[in-house]
């Protein structure tokens, strides 16, 4: 399973080779209006 992530997949009709995804989650360090707060940045970048 392992040697899996880096192989040619196709969701739908979308193409995708060699790449690593991350679904979307939340996680709950935004502002309260929904933008990037420094936690993010800090965190997540």
């Amino acid at each position: 399973m392992a040697g899996k992530i880096f192989e040619h997949v196709t969701l739908h009709n979308l193409s995708m080779k060699n790449r690593l995804i991350r679904s979307a989650t939340w996680e709950g360090i935004a502002e309260f209006d929904g933008s990037i707060s420094p936690r993010s940045i800090r965190d997540l970048f």
